[in-house]
């Protein structure tokens, strides 16, 4: 009963916090167990959190057994099905205890169970799966062992990709892989070997990368996130053309590996190009940033949307909005206040931010909008108090979004207003814009034809 009454609250969470969940191949969620989903860690709590609130079927977790500290913290996370597990500086006996932590995950696949674990072992904000540990092989092979491997786990790689880490209203895509092959271990580790694990080990890295924006070197990642965004809309546009697809048919997640892996063919193969563009790209996005544009208002012909009738219309509207946009502004400031403000105080790394406002908006939001219709239920009854609850979450929404409106209004009041005094210099934008993207098709082309003829520096995704 806790664990659905906690799935529900999830599921309220996550719909107002993130703007958009897309499950890619959920054909590949199983309907039961036994199962391990392994999950690359960018976000810290909130993964768990986004899996635990997306997935159909129930998904037993292992964390840190730091967690576990406070005995409500420990109450509560075993009752929503959370597994500890110790490391080094969490615990004085923690091989020992983590003996206790492999025979729960193997009671839980011995009942088939869902198990999601992070085999990396460590939540982090790069583009890339970290070395993973040999935990999760482990676990699998040594459940099959116990059961003279009839038991059929099924292990399967799961990555998240977020659009932004850190800010609210993100997109997440949620890319589920097809179950890898380990029946082929099974001998070798019945023997007595060691090199199953190790082999099964490197075989999940792989099937890891595979569904996340994965880089070989974090280093070169400003660069390749700075050109994913840049180039992306355009190679949409062209694949729409090309294949005759709806915008909405095109993988994404797909299209940015294949500008990845393309980038770091050329910052292997021809360095010289990857400085030249990222320069390019650099001194373009420095011309925008002067005149507080962004590169999205200038993609198309801008001239075309400049209509001071529609402006004088939209303006008018937002002017309707205004006063719900006050009362939504005023009666969620303060669960809107402190989890935003928890995060910049206490937040000790980038992936501990999203997870710090999502679990002190779980507590704050409930928190306050109890509190303010208790008062208003004093002054004004019990009926006005109801109304004025069912407001509260919908009205915090409209302010979101009457936020958004106005940013991108200005900008284009600001776009205008540029077009009619600086006309020339916009347009001269726009052709160096158009320079470079033409050079990053041509780059684009000869490296999907040196992928077909599949030479050895290039293999397919």
């Amino acid at each position: 009963m806790f664990y659905y009454f906690l799935k529900a609250v999830l599921k309220i969470t996550l719909f107002f916090y993130l703007k958009k969940i897309t499950i890619r191949n959920a054909h590949n969620i199983p309907d039961k167990g036994p199962v391990i989903f392994a999950i690359n860690h960018p976000n810290n709590l909130l993964d768990t959190l986004i899996i635990a609130g997306t997935f159909k079927p129930r998904v037993f977790f292992l964390g840190t057994g730091a967690l576990f500290r406070n005995a409500f913290a420990k109450w509560f996370l075993q009752k929503a099905g959370i597994i500890p597990v110790y490391r080094p500086e969490d615990a004085g006996d923690y091989k020992g205890r983590n003996e206790a932590t492999f025979n729960a995950c193997y009671d839980a696949l011995d009942h088939s169970k869902m198990l999601g674990i992070y085999p990396e072992g460590t939540t982090h904000a790069d583009w890339q799966v970290k070395k993973i540990k040999t935990g999760t092989a482990r676990i699998l092979l040594e459940a099959e062992k116990r059961n003279n491997y009839h038991l059929g786990i099924k292990l399967i790689p799961v990555g998240l990709n977020f659009s932004s880490r850190k800010k609210f209203r993100t997109s997440v895509i949620i890319s589920v892989g097809e179950p890898l092959t380990t029946i082929p271990y099974f001998p070798a580790y019945e023997a007595g070997e060691f090199s199953p694990v190790e082999k099964l080990t490197n075989d999940l890295q792989a099937a890891m990368e595979a569904e996340v924006k994965h880089l070989s070197d974090a280093s070169f990642q400003e660069f390749v996130h700075t050109l994913d965004f840049f180039y992306r809309e355009n190679a949409i546009q062209s694949l729409t053309k090309e294949k005759m697809l709806d915008k909405k048919e095109v993988d994404k997640l797909r299209l940015s590996k294949k500008i990845i892996k393309g980038a770091e063919y050329y910052a292997k193969k021809h360095p010289e190009t990857i400085n030249e563009i990222w320069d390019k790209i650099a001194t373009y996005q420095r011309k925008l940033k002067k005149i507080h544009l962004r590169d999205q208002q200038i993609r198309r012909d801008v001239a075309k949307n400049v209509k001071p009738l529609r402006y004088l219309r939209i303006g008018f509207t937002g002017l309707l909005g205004l006063p719900i946009f006050i009362y939504g502004l005023v009666n969620n400031y303060l669960p809107n206040y402190i989890p935003s403000r928890l995060s910049r105080r206490i937040a000790r790394k980038e992936t501990d931010v999203a997870t710090i406002k999502v679990v002190s908006g779980i507590l704050a939001f409930p928190l306050f909008y109890f509190l303010q219709s208790y008062i208003i239920y004093l002054l004004f009854g019990s009926m006005v108090a109801i109304g004025y609850f069912i407001t509260l979450p919908f009205s915090g929404l409209f302010v979101m979004q009457f936020r958004a409106f106005y940013k991108r209004y200005s900008e284009n009041l600001r776009l205008g207003f540029l077009l009619m005094n600086h006309g020339n210099y916009i347009v001269r934008l726009q052709e160096e814009r158009k320079t470079i993207i033409a050079e990053l098709d041509t780059l684009s082309e000869e490296y999907l034809f040196l992928e077909k003829k599949q030479t050895p520096e290039i293999m397919p995704i």
